[in-house]
Formats: C-alpha cells, sequence, structure tokens
C-alpha cells in the first residue's frame, strides 16, 4: 500500500476523527478547571500532571489501535482484538507506558514545556510497541522498532517541524477564541489540543516505516 493511500483510507480518517473529538473534549474540560477550580490547588495540580497527561494518553494509544492495520500500510493482518489478545495485560501496558512516559519525558530539560515532541514520541512508542506485537505474531522476531536512519530522519523532522508550527498557531487561534468568545485562558489551552492533533503525521509517517521492513520479510 502507497503511503498516500494508506493517508486517505478510512481507517486512518477515523482515527483522525477520534484524536481530533477527543483533543476537543479536552478543550471545555481543562477550561473549566482551569478557571472554575484553579483557586483550588490540588485539583489544579491533578489535572495538569495526571489528568491531563492520562487523557492524552488515552487518546494517543486509541489512535494507534484504529489506525492499525493501515498504519503500517498494511490491508490484511489480524484484528487488533487478535494481537491485544496473544499476551498478558497488553492494552495495559500499553496506556501505562504511554501515561508513565507523559510524565517522565516533561522533566527532560530538553523537553520541559515542548507538548508538541512529547505527544510525538508517546505515539512512536505506542506505535513501536503494536509493531511488535504484530511482528512477534508473524514469526518475524529479527524486525525492530528502528526503521532505518534516512525514516527516522524524516519523523525526526517531521516531529521537529510540526512542533515548531503548531505552537505559534495554537497560540494564535486560543487569542483568536478568546476574543471572539469573550474568555480567557484559551491561549494557553488550545495549543494543547493542537499539538495533539498536529503531530499525527509523524505516528503515521513512522508506522508506515515501519511496515516497509516486511515488504523483504
Amino acid at each position: 500500500m502507497q503511503l498516500a493511500t494508506a493517508f486517505g483510507s478510512s481507517d486512518i480518517v477515523l482515527a483522525l476523527l477520534l484524536l481530533l473529538g477527543g483533543s476537543l473534549l479536552e478543550l471545555p474540560l481543562e477550561y473549566q478547571i482551569t478557571q472554575r477550580v484553579s483557586p483550588n490547588p490540588a485539583i489544579d495540580w491533578f489535572w495538569e500532571y495526571l489528568g491531563a497527561p492520562l487523557l492524552r494518553a488515552l487518546l494517543i494509544v486509541g489512535f494507534v489501535l484504529v489506525a492499525y492495520p493501515v498504519l503500517f500500510g498494511l490491508r490484511d493482518a489480524p484484528t487488533i482484538v487478535v494481537l491485544l489478545s496473544q499476551g498478558s495485560l497488553r492494552l495495559t501496558n500499553l496506556v501505562n507506558v504511554a501515561f508513565v512516559l507523559s510524565l517522565l519525558l516533561p522533566l527532560l530539560p530538553s523537553l520541559h514545556r515542548r507538548l508538541g515532541l512529547v505527544l510525538a514520541i508517546q505515539g512512536v512508542v505506542a506505535t513501536a510497541m503494536v509493531f511488535g506485537w504484530y511482528a512477534s505474531w508473524l514469526g518475524a522476531h529479527s524486525i525492530g522498532p528502528w526503521p532505518g536512519f534516512a525514516p527516522a530522519a524524516v519523523v525526526c523532522g517531521v516531529a521537529l517541524v510540526v512542533h515548531h508550527a503548531a505552537a505559534p498557531m495554537g497560540q494564535a487561534l486560543g487569542h483568536f477564541l478568546d476574543d471572539r468568545c469573550g474568555t480567557q485562558g484559551l491561549d494557553r489551552i488550545v495549543p494543547h489540543a493542537v499539538a495533539l492533533v498536529a503531530q499525527a503525521p509523524t505516528v503515521l509517517i513512522y508506522g508506515y516505516a515501519l511496515g516497509q521492513q516486511l515488504t523483504a520479510y
């Protein structure tokens, strides 16, 4: 399957709609908490460091699962239910890994307050885990999560470009919505949703690059 065909498939479109819908759901939740409950430091801390990261982790995992197997450029493959049933607590582990990454990665100086890059890494790791299950199902134990230097460079380049483009776009959109709706604070919240959706191409390109390894298997 060609990359353009994969990107235009119904599975990918559905996964993107899931990601977009979830990011739109985050907006009113975060706005209500930051604007109406922010005087309560405990609730504000819980949302910023636990609630929001968990929601984003769930959305990223959901995106990868819904996009499979087209995510890897495949038409025929066992269903995601079959892959999840092949091991113990696979779905739980997938969510846990994505969630823990959302907590630990921002502690690194190079990723502090760079949500877009954190989300890209979460998506890449989740994709690599699902691909590993599929490769194991095939018996292709020699195939790993490294797609090659050139594809990896493309993935990193896309993640960086998207991150630097999405951040100002999100802030500008937030300012616009604050002006139109008479609200305050959307300029800090909207960038989170924009960053989440914007990194979808990074995950898709990485997944497709992984799938290309199977053509020679």
